[in-house]
């Protein structure tokens, strides 16, 4: 056994139920952020335009904390934005073969950030399919943090150690294994409810 697994059966259940209890609060803080965050702009919420590139679209990326990718469009009116998931969800191909300086475009945008883009009659963001996955995201991350919320804090109210008589042998539950467990299911419920991990990824989507 490590002495990781030897440190923590050593600790007192109030040294434990500190740290349930601090699992508890970041799981909820989690939940909190799933519901606070912008949610996807409707169709109507979006303004239509058109706009002009003054410049190629510069294509951007950053490794950290987390692997990013975004597109900076310059325009007649000022830079737009594409990033995130839409930005997933670009018709890669297509848009760096037709999308040049000096090409007009249309698009749909709120503040900044382009949602939809077409150019002659071809759809260069797939706007619904974004929104899907936004949707799929956010379900994945509520199960995950729903669960491991619960399950920090049922063991959390547990003041005194459970034990129970294994063949004559006294022992003490570990609510340890029994969050790995839960967490380890809900993850896996999560991507069959969502449908695989292409939800949760982080990499560029080419299309």
């Amino acid at each position: 056994m490590s002495d990781k697994g030897r440190k923590w059966r050593e600790l007192t259940i109030e040294e434990k139920r500190k740290f349930y209890l601090g699992g508890t609060i970041v799981f909820f803080l989690l939940i909190c952020f799933t519901f606070l965050m912008t949610p996807s702009p409707q169709v109507s919420d979006l303004t239509n335009i058109s706009l002009t590139l003054t410049r190629e679209p510069s294509f951007k990326k950053q490794s950290l904390p987390a692997s990013s990718y975004w597109v900076e469009l310059y325009t007649d009116k000022g830079k737009y934005e594409i990033n995130g998931i839409d930005y997933k969800y670009i018709r890669h191909k297509n848009f760096k073969r037709l999308v040049k300086k000096g090409t007009k475009i249309n698009v749909g945008s709120k503040g900044e950030y382009i949602y939809m883009l077409e150019q002659n009659n071809i759809q260069f963001l797939r706007f619904e399919e974004a929104r899907y996955h936004k949707s799929m995201n956010r379900t994945f991350a509520r199960i995950v943090f729903g669960t491991g919320f619960v399950a920090l804090f049922i063991s959390f109210l547990f003041k005194r150690e459970i034990k129970y008589n294994n063949d004559g042998t006294e022992k003490v539950l570990d609510f340890g294994p029994i969050i790995i467990i839960a967490l380890t299911i809900s993850i896996i419920i999560g991507l069959v409810i969502i449908g695989g991990s292409n939800f949760i990824s982080g990499k560029e989507f080419i299309y």
